[in-house]
């Protein structure tokens, strides 16, 4: 018998990583389709979506009208592949040097003004 992870191992060397939505919570039998996850941030990373700059990069510019476009293309790529939940969203306040890591890098975290703007409704 082969164990989960291995199974999931198998299936990402056979099919690759993040080519497809990922289901979560789906009932077939009652007609629930599920949750279509696709991570992000850069863009939709199943199928061949559009690589953007990371978060970071973006809200340097400090262009609201560029991040509503790009969110709106990350949209509509995340609906051709079949998702329904983008998990692009990588918001970091680090307030103290020493939490600058590869992990804080790639997030916007210019100031709370910023980042409130570019990413609450």
């Amino acid at each position: 018998m082969t164990s989960r992870s291995g199974t999931a191992l198998a299936s990402i060397l056979a099919e690759g990583y993040n080519d497809r939505p990922y289901v979560h919570g789906a009932v077939e039998r009652l007609g629930i389709p599920g949750i279509r996850f696709v991570d992000g941030p850069r863009g939709c990373v199943a199928g061949a979506g559009t690589a953007f700059p990371v978060p970071m990069a973006r809200g340097a510019t400090w262009d609201l009208a560029l991040e509503e476009r790009v969110g709106e293309v990350i949209g509509r790529e995340i609906r051709a592949q079949g998702g329904n939940l983008f998990g692009g969203v990588c918001v970091n306040l680090l307030r103290h040097p020493a939490w600058v890591t590869p992990c804080g890098a790639p997030s916007s975290r210019q100031t709370s003004q910023v980042t409130g703007r570019l990413f609450t409704p």
